[in-house]
C-alpha cells in the first residue's frame, strides 16, 4: 500500500518521450553516413549529437532531483500505529522515515503528506453521526513496536516524500501529538 500522491510516472513519461525523440533525431542525422563513417561531416554530426545528449542528461538529472530531492538526513526508522480498524481486529500500520533518532523520525513523520493522507483516511471510518471534528482521530502510536531500521512487515516507505519539497497540509484532522511523548 503506497499512500503518496505524487504522480512520479506521469512526470517521468514526458522525459522518456523527449529522450525517444532525441534518439530518433540523432539516428536520422547519422543515417546518411551509414556504411561510410569516414565521410566528411560524420565526426561533426556525432559531436553535435553528443552535445545535445549531454544537455538533455543535465536537464533529466535536474528534473529527477526536483522530484525526489536530496537524500534525507539520518537513518531509517519504523514508526508503528493502529488505526480505527483495530476495533475490527486489523493489525498495525508501519511507516518508514529517516531521522537522527526515533523522536526526530516521529517529528518528521508528522509533516509528510502520506501520513496526513493516512490520518485523513482514518477519520473517514467514523460514521458521520458519530464524527466529532474537534476530537483527534482514533489513532494509536505504538512506541514499543517502533524502532530504528526498516520493518520486515509491509510498510509505507515515506523517505522519498521526506526528500520532496515541504508539504503544507490543508484541511487535515488533528495529528496524534502523543507521538512525540
Amino acid at each position: 500500500m503506497n499512500l503518496t500522491r505524487t504522480d512520479y510516472v506521469g512526470q517521468i513519461r514526458p522525459l522518456l518521450a523527449q529522450y525517444d525523440a532525441l534518439t530518433a533525431t540523432h539516428d536520422y542525422r547519422l543515417s546518411e553516413f551509414e556504411g561510410d563513417e569516414t565521410r566528411e561531416g560524420y565526426g561533426d554530426t556525432r559531436f553535435s549529437n553528443s552535445l545535445e545528449a549531454e544537455a538533455f542528461l543535465a536537464q533529466l538529472v535536474t528534473h529527477l532531483r526536483t522530484l525526489v530531492g536530496d537524500p534525507p538526513p539520518g537513518t531509517a526508522h519504523t514508526l508503528s500505529f493502529e488505526g480505527v480498524n483495530r476495533h475490527d481486529g486489523e493489525g498495525e500500520f508501519y511507516f518508514v522515515v529517516n531521522g537522527t533518532d526515533l523522536r526526530d523520525a516521529a517529528r518528521t513523520l508528522l509533516t509528510l503528506p502520506g501520513f496526513h493522507y493516512w490520518i485523513s483516511e482514518q477519520a473517514t471510518y467514523v460514521p458521520d453521526d458519530e464524527r466529532d471534528d474537534s476530537a483527534p482521530v482514533d489513532v494509536l502510536y505504538l512506541p514499543d513496536k517502533s524502532h530504528p531500521g526498516v520493518t520486515r512487515f509491509p510498510h509505507d516507505d515515506l523517505r522519498s516524500e521526506q526528500s520532496a519539497p515541504v508539504f503544507a497540509p490543508g484541511n487535515v484532522p488533528a495529528l496524534p501529538l502523543s507521538i512525540l511523548d
